[in-house]
């Protein structure tokens, strides 16, 4: 995906209502301003109730869904493979993005992460940020902790 591409599934998912957070490379392309790499897709976490919502807001650019793995994530993917990755969560009581996974254990990611913001597209964009080593900030999976 380029960089135009990203900036298009993201309109589209504002315009449907689909709160959303960067993850993965395009989130660290989003902290360094720039695309330090190619990318395969877009990687982003949105709130489970939010899939059919981003379903078809997508699905109005051509994607189609393939493979969904609900409650944990699902792919959308058009005919050009633009592929888009979403990492759904539900928000517990402090506002962490608990993920249930397909072995039916959980991921919960911290509250401070989904505070971030980075410029997308000229544009402040939400991000999720955990601090890993050193406090800088990177990926998803850094600091999440692995519930029971």
């Amino acid at each position: 995906m380029d960089p135009e591409d990203v900036v298009t599934a993201l309109d589209r998912l504002d315009r449907h209502g689909v709160r959303w957070w960067l993850d993965g490379g395009w989130d660290v392309d989003a902290l360094v301003h720039q695309q330090t790499r190619p990318h395969d897709d877009l990687d982003l976490v949105i709130e489970l109730a939010d899939s059919d919502r981003a379903v078809a807001a997508l699905s109005e650019l051509g994607y189609t869904l393939y493979p969904d793995e609900r409650p944990t994530k699902f792919v959308l993917c058009d005919e050009r493979d633009r592929r888009v990755d979403f990492h759904t969560v539900t928000f517990d009581a402090e506002g962490g993005g608990v993920q249930v996974l397909q072995d039916g254990s959980s991921y919960r990611y911290p509250p401070e992460g989904f505070k971030a913001r980075r410029t997308v597209g000229g544009q402040k964009r939400g991000v999720f940020e955990c601090r890993g080593p050193g406090g800088v900030p990177h990926g998803l999976r850094t600091r999440c902790q692995r519930l029971p």
